[in-house]
């Protein structure tokens, strides 16, 4: 009986990787990773090296009047104390012309507002630490606001842990990465990461559309991914191969398919590892000066054999930009993979 033939398949692709921490690694696809570290997120199509981006609060224009500190929004001024809202006649930025009451209390919560936010086209949000107001309307002219009920799930305890971007205002908390609209939908981004994030200050990258949380994590809104970073480390761990049906399978081989943005020769390093049995050896893969774009290198593994395989990049070059990576396997097909 001939034995089992060898057949390429593909183990990662659709770069750059999506964090996923919440899931077995064994129900991973191939465009998610279970843990990395240094991943660029501007390289569309493509794993490469690279850095946390940078992130910027948003500006916004203030005035000091009568001793206080007040912000322009939507044509007139605003701030706020305890849980009171102030507002000022609509154009006035150097003399307090109330209008109407010329506040409004949002009590119900003893806690003080901490971050006054647009929302929307024609809000306001006022968060605090055990939930949130929303103030609609806030462009009439003529003080015609209303206050929505408190929304208990928008709650943070800092200021700095909010963000606007587009519309949606961005919060965090110990229950992860939340959106919410001007209608009060909430919305949970972090559960691919849930449990992994803690809260930290938010900035944007409002050209990018990028979300950043601390120095450690990165949240591309228009793809939907997390990205961790930890300095300068790069780290990758692919999806964990294995059979559903409890067959072993091996590895033999494993190809990188790259683009090169330089023509200096790199280094590609990585381990392997089979179950639970640690780590392999270090494997290197040289990408000489004369390797050309769309090209692949490979290189031969110990073909361990077990129920699950797994393989971790430690050392990505600069000038070296992933777009699939391959293994040779046998006693593995699609069909067998985990749903």
């Amino acid at each position: 009986m001939p034995s089992e033939p060898f057949n390429w398949m593909k183990l990662s692709g659709n770069f750059p990787p999506k964090l996923v921490t919440n899931n077995p690694a064994t129900l991973l696809q191939e465009s998610e990773t279970p843990e990395a570290t240094g991943i660029s997120v501007s390289s569309e199509g493509y794993m490469a090296n690279g850095t946390i981006p940078t992130g910027a609060a948003r500006t916004t224009r203030s005035y000091s009047v009568s001793g206080n500190t007040w912000y322009w929004y939507y044509d007139r001024l605003w701030r706020f104390s305890g849980s009171t809202v102030y507002y000022n006649a609509p154009y006035y930025t150097t003399v307090i012309y109330p209008q109407a009451l010329g506040n409004v209390d949002l009590n119900g919560n003893s806690n003080s507002i901490l971050a006054m936010i647009p929302i929307g086209e024609t809000g306001l949000i006022f968060m605090r630490n055990g939930g949130s107001n929303i103030l609609a309307q806030a462009n009439d002219k003529r003080a015609f606001f209303f206050v929505t009920d408190f929304i208990q799930e928008a709650s943070i305890t800092n200021a700095t842990y909010a963000v606007e971007l587009d519309g949606l205002v961005y919060f965090i908390n110990t229950k992860g990465l939340f959106s919410i609209s001007d209608a009060g939908k909430i919305t949970e981004l972090s559960i691919p990461v849930r449990g992994s994030i803690t809260p930290a200050a938010l900035t944007c990258d409002y050209e990018h559309k990028y979300i950043i949380i601390g120095t450690s994590f990165a949240y591309d809104v228009q793809a939907q991914k997390f990205f961790q970073y930890s300095g300068s480390t790069f780290n990758y761990y692919s999806r964990k191969v294995r059979s559903s049906d409890n067959s072993a399978v091996t590895i033999d081989s494993v190809s990188f398919e790259f683009d090169k943005s330089a023509t200096t020769s790199a280094e590609i390093k990585f381990v392997i590892q089979t179950e639970e049995r640690g780590w392999s050896k270090p494997y290197t893969v040289s990408v000489s000066d004369r390797e050309e774009e769309n090209e692949r290198v490979s290189a031969n593994v110990d073909p361990y054999v077990g129920l699950s395989w797994q393989l971790r990049i430690t050392q990505l070059p600069s000038n070296i930009k992933l777009k699939n990576i391959w293994i040779r396997i046998k006693g593995f097909t699609p069909e067998s993979r985990e749903a």
